[in-house]
């Protein structure tokens, strides 16, 4: 048949119509195939007979139907023609643009007159009026006249809340189903013959006008009556409206999309159709098309289970913007259309096929059709995102994405471990039983919900979004080098300088995800290289895994107790990323390759040990614009795991190695020196937290590197008297603690690969140290190994305020293997000697659900590799600051008694301790490296105390820059070596001269002045100048600081001894206020020797002149007015000033004695008091008896708790 050549500009003039050609049902089977297409939906047929197929947007939709209602003639003017491939008369698709459909204005006064009739209802009249009907028709018993009202015709306006397509469950008898709602009264409509048109121009939300609709009873229909949609047969009406004729709708309120709830505006950008396998053979289902919506965001509407018209499929074509109301989210910008969502196009593509070439074949789609589909729309959305996840995979041999997918909704409950295939779709158990996918559904009525997708969505979580390893490392990568270059513009990074920080799932979600869905499950997964575990330690179960995509191996911590098997494949819950990362110091390659604009040179490592092909979980960078080096671990986090499970093969491995059963012992109980290691103890395990850990640069020995410390903290019990600990305590104290420096084998191949990496990779460093060299090695071999790549992360004690609640929530438990703890049978310390094979790491969780809170400021989570000496409890990063007052309030930043670990006792105790020890001959019951908590004790007072300048890299003590390191570094030895200030004891009077100037002991030399004299004439104002004056005898040229030391006798009623305290423990117990902290600290910096407090030594005779000096001056400046304390100390000098405040707290302020909590070490005994020492007394009678002393018994402060302050007042008169 010849037809019209139709050409873009050409004007159309004809009528339109719908088709309705369906395949009737053969005579055995109800489905049979019969010969010819089947094709519904609208057509525009031309004056001169030709017919074309029909598709026009929204907004022509309501001159359509006035133009098919009463046959008018129409004009298109802004319209496509597309070929199309077909056996039947239709060879052309018109696509109208915009309002291109064109109807002259007849009979429309007409029409509204009408509907402006005195007969028009509402539900609610409708609803009381058969509601009276039924009480007359019991009072009367006239069922004649009841039956007779309830055939009657109604006119009505309504709300639409629902339209079904077109349901062809009897090919000879099509339908659609509405659902109505006007004041809170619903009702539902069926549309039937010539009133199918009507509804295909319907949308959900527009008011519409119906017209003599006749009313009936309707049967439940026999689909219904299964028992499992028993539970929603109320919601199944009696009575339905039935429109037939095609004059009975009317469109009074139209809607654009953006006013339509749960619908979706996108522009197509790809259609992906798949060969039917339920239905007619040879057919094509739409499964699903891709879109692009107004705000940039991509989109995935599926379509398979949706019947649609054959317009409606040719129509969804790339440029085709489309609005979808009443669909299901999905999860991961995912949804699905049900037989309660409409499809619409809402605006055509504006340029028309380039050729003539058919783009379509109208034989191909099968219309209504889709109730034969058995499989749900969740688990086919789930099949094309794993399948395109494992189309990323790389030299490894994968399953089918179909085990995939059935593995990840067996572990969500989606389907049951036995196959069983999903039942028959139901059109109207769907219509009358769709749940809300937002509200709370009980498990038992989501289970039996008439719609899929209701139900799917109730018992699983949504789409999840999948990630590769590879693509999670690379934004790692990155983040870190944006981090890099801000932080380093502030010069504070050092060789030896650690730090980390987390990246959780909603971050990468913000950066990665193309769909911006941040409440998207992040997942990921691979084959398992290899797996330990599981490891129990009290209530937490963790599996530690390598996972390989096939271009990446990354270490996985998951909470799970499976037994899982390498080369076997899993799926996981990604939580978060930590990387971690070490300062190696400069490039040697010079300035000449240092780059203004910043930036860094990557270089991936292979798995230590392992296939050179794949890249492992360690990284080289060097930042350009300083030329640092780092090397640089990455570790995953996960919250469920998902072993893939197929029964087309099973894989044939060992078993992995699992760790003991036992019960693990905690580093307070083994730190006890009752605590007995029994020989058959060589399976247990010690847990304990990691507190801090640092590396030091050194040489290979013997094939072994020892220059990593770890300090490992006792870790709280959570099985306590049946209550929980909450580990994630940020202001838990290390106070039980024990630092150990484990081996790491090295061998002599892997020490010249590393080499081969710096010298020919993007870094190009070839001047390294052996020590570097050696240090990026055991970084190296640590971060590839699942169970010890957690230590690289960092303690809890060096985590910064600025931290994330989700940092603050994990701790790195560490298990050792108890026969590697060893005493000293000398001095008594307990000692790790151990292997970093031996050792396992592991996160522990909160057992409460933490929020992410991000802190803009703060780059890193973790900073570490400071050096950490006794009494440093400014380093406890996760201790509180002090206030005005140093100590502070402590009761609430140490543990409590029952789970810190640290032991109460006695003085008395630790006498007797002693006297074990001298029967024994060691220092085993003394216990040097055990914290003791003594409780009760009071501070005699302060014998000695001193602030001193030194230098915060070796603790050396500073002198003045004016002279040569070498000379310097030998007078500051022999200083040393003469003087005889002592912590311990009481220091001796040093001489004074007749002019009153106390004269130290030391002897005078040029690098030390002993002169403390307040009147100096060459003394700056400002202690600034003197700060630039002292420097380190070492020359480290690193940060100075004011050492605190100060020395009393404890006494708690059953026994007395020494307390030595230094640094912050020594602020702690002196209890100063910060401004004499910080006036104190000025006069140290201009005394080489400190301010020196000696209760044995008389203060110096100049502090009394310096006193009166200030008065004098405050009198002239006050003129007559009353002076106070501060306006003193004002006018005083520095020196003098420090000098006072220092001599008048340790001489008369109560502070030192207050009541405290005292948790104490005890100093090991040395080699000349190992013995009672012997003394005779002389009697009256001449005779002598032989008498037995204790050797003296040293403490050292570790940490104070407060337990009730008193009034911290002074006498402000004239000491």
């Amino acid at each position: 048949m010849y037809h019209e050549n139709i050409t873009q500009h050409a004007v159309l003039i004809g009528t339109i119509h719908f088709i309705c050609e369906l395949r009737r049902p053969g005579k055995k089977r109800k489905y049979t195939e019969t010969q010819g297409p089947q094709i519904v939906g609208w057509s525009f047929r031309c004056n001169r007979g030709f017919e074309y197929l029909l598709s026009f947007p929204i907004r022509c939709y309501r001159n359509a139907l006035r133009a098919w209602q009463q046959g008018l003639v129409v004009r298109l003017e802004k319209f496509a023609s597309v070929p199309i491939s077909t056996t039947t008369r239709f060879v052309h698709l018109i696509e109208v643009h915009e309002d291109g459909l064109i109807v002259p204005a007849t009979r429309k006064q007409a029409r509204d007159a009408r509907i402006d009739k005195d007969n028009v209802w509402t539900l609610a009249q409708i609803s009381l009026k058969e509601a009276l009907d039924i009480h007359l028709q019991r009072e009367t018993q006239n069922y004649r006249s009841y039956k007779d009202s309830q055939s009657r015709k109604y006119s009505f306006r309504a709300t639409i809340q629902a339209v079904t397509p077109i349901f062809t469950l009897d090919p000879s008898d099509p339908f659609c189903l509405l659902q109505v709602e006007d004041e809170g009264y619903k009702s539902v409509l069926v549309f039937q013959r010539e009133a199918l048109a009507c509804s295909t121009l319907l949308i959900p939300g527009e008011t519409c006008f119906f017209h003599d609709v006749t009313r009936i009873a309707w049967k439940v229909p026999d689909e219904l009556n299964q028992r499992r949609f028993a539970h929603f047969k109320a919601n199944v009406p009696t009575h339905v409206f039935v429109v037939h004729g095609k004059h009975q709708v009317d469109i009074l309120d139209c809607l654009n999309g953006c006013e339509v709830s749960q619908s979706l505006i996108g522009c197509i950008t790809r259609v992906h159709t798949v060969h039917s396998q339920n239905s007619f053979p040879g057919s094509l289902l739409i499964q699903y098309i891709d879109l692009i919506t107004g705000d940039e965001t991509d989109c995935r509407l599926y379509l398979e289970y949706f019947p649609m018209s054959s317009t409606l499929q040719l129509s969804l074509r790339s440029g085709t913007t489309i609005m979808a109301t009443k669909i299901h989210n999905l999860g991961q910008g995912h949804f699905a259309a049900c037989s309660r969502s409409s499809i619409h196009v809402h605006s055509m593509r504006p340029d028309p096929p380039i050729s003539n070439t058919p783009e379509v074949a109208v034989d191909s789609f099968t219309p209504f059709a889709h109730t034969r589909i058995r499989k749900s729309c969740f688990e086919t959305a789930l099949s094309t995102l794993i399948s395109d996840f494992i189309e990323g995979f790389n030299r490894i041999d994968a399953p089918s994405f179909r085990h995939w997918t059935r593995s990840w909704l067996r572990h969500n409950g989606a389907v049951s471990s036995s196959a069983i295939s999903s039942p028959r779709r139901n059109v109207y158990a769907e219509f009358f039983d769709h749940q809300d996918e937002a509200g709370d559904v009980e498990g038992d009525v989501a289970e039996r919900s008439g719609c899929h997708l209701s139900r799917d969505l109730q018992r699983t979580p949504k789409i999840p979004f999948l990630l590769q390893l590879n693509d999670i490392q690379n934004e790692a990568i990155r983040v870190l080098q944006i981090r890099l270059d801000r932080y380093i513009a502030n010069n504070r990074v050092r060789m030896g300088w650690t730090a980390s920080f987390t990246l959780v799932a909603e971050d990468l979600n913000v950066n990665l995800n193309p769909r911006k869905c941040l409440d998207a499950a992040l997942y990921s997964g691979g084959a398992v290289v290899s797996a330990s575990g599981p490891m129990q330690v009290d209530e937490a179960t963790m599996l530690l895994l390598s996972i390989s995509n096939g271009h990446t191996v990354l270490p996985v911590a998951v909470e799970s107790n499976a037994d899982v098997l390498p080369q076997t494949h899993a799926l996981f819950g990604l939580e978060s990323i930590t990387t971690s990362v070490l300062c190696l110091g400069t490039s040697p390659r010079g300035d000449n390759d240092v780059r203004k604009h910043g930036g860094a040179d990557v270089c991936i490592l292979p798995v230590f040990g392992g296939d050179s092909r794949f890249h492992g979980p360690c990284v080289m960078m060097r930042v350009t614009n300083q030329n640092w080096i780092f090397i640089v671990s990455f570790h995953l986090h996960a919250n469920t795991l998902i072993q893939l499970s197929t029964d087309e093969s099973s894989i044939e491995t060992e078993a992995p190695e699992t760790r003991p059963c036992r019960e693990p012992v905690h580093l307070g109980d083994v730190a006890l020196p009752t605590f007995d290691a029994s020989p058959n103890a060589s399976d247990r395990m010690c847990v304990s937290l990691l507190a801090r850990k640092q590396f030091a640069f050194m040489r290979l020995k013997k094939g072994s590197y020892g220059g990593i410390t770890l300090t490992l903290a006792h870790m709280p019990s959570t099985k306590t008297e049946g209550e929980k600990k909450n580990l994630s305590d940020p202001g838990a104290a290390s106070l039980q603690s024990i630092d150990c420096r484990p081996l790491i084998l090295l061998a002599e191949v892997a020490t010249r690969q590393m080499e081969a990496f710096f010298s020919c990779s993007s870094i190009g460093a070839t001047g390294l140290l052996s020590e570097q060299i050696a240090t990026a090695l055991a970084f190296w071999k640590m971060a590839s190994s699942e169970t010890q790549c957690c230590l690289l992360r960092g303690g809890f004690d060096e985590m910064l305020s600025g931290a994330s609640t989700y940092c603050h929530s994990r701790k790195i438990a560490v298990l050792v293997p108890l026969n590697n703890f060893q005493r000293d049978p000398k001095r008594g310390y307990l000692r790790i000697r151990s292997t970093f094979d031996d050792m396992v790491a592991f996160p522990v969780y909160s057992a409460k659900k933490v929020v992410r809170s991000v802190d803009e400021d703060g780059l890193f989570d973790y900073i570490g590799g400071e050096k950490m000496i006794a009494g440093m409890l400014g380093r406890h990063r996760n201790r509180k600051q002090y206030g005005d007052i140093a100590i502070g309030e402590l009761t609430s930043t140490i543990w409590t008694q029952r789970y810190d670990g640290v032991p109460t006792c006695s003085i008395g105790e630790m006498f007797r301790s002693l006297c074990l020890d001298l029967q024994s001959g060691t220092c085993t019951h003394i216990a040097p490296s055990l914290t003791r908590r003594v409780v009760g004790g009071t501070f005699l007072g302060v014998s000695f105390c001193r602030a001193i300048t030194e230098c915060s890299e070796c603790f050396s003590q500073l002198v003045k820059s004016n002279h040569k390191g070498k000379k310097t570094g030998a007078t500051r030895k022999n200083v040393r070596s003469s003087t005889e200030l002592s912590f311990w004891n009481r220091a001796r009077p040093p001489t004074t001269g007749s002019n009153g100037s106390a004269k130290s002991e030391t002897p005078s030399t040029d690098t030390i002045s002993t002169s403390n004299n307040v009147g100096r004439s060459e003394t700056p104002d400002k202690s600034d100048d003197f700060k630039s004056l002292m420097v380190c005898p070492k020359r480290c040229g690193g940060q100075t600081a004011i050492k605190w030391e100060c020395s009393g006798t404890l006494d708690d009623s059953t026994g007395q001894a020494k307390l030595y305290a230094e640094r912050d423990a020594a602020l702690l117990l002196l209890g100063l206020t910060k401004q004499f902290v910080c006036m104190i600290e000025e006069g140290a910096w201009m005394e080489p020797n400190g301010i020196v407090f000696s209760k044995a030594m008389a203060p110096n005779p100049s502090i009394t002149h310096a006193i009166s000096r200030a008065k004098y001056r405050a009198k002239e400046l006050r003129r007559g007015c009353r002076i106070s304390e501060s306006d003193v100390l004002q006018h005083m000098e520095p020196l003098a000033r420090a000098d006072y405040l220092l001599q008048r707290h340790c001489r008369f302020s109560p502070e030192p004695s207050r009541d405290l909590i005292y948790y104490v070490l005890c100093k090991p005994m040395g080699d000349t008091s190992l013995h009672l020492k012997h003394t005779t007394i002389d009697q009256v009678s001449g005779q002598t008896v032989p008498t037995y002393t204790l050797p003296p018994l040293k403490l050292v402060l570790v940490d104070c708790q407060a337990v009730s302050s008193r009034g911290r007042q002074y006498d402000n008169d004239e000491q």
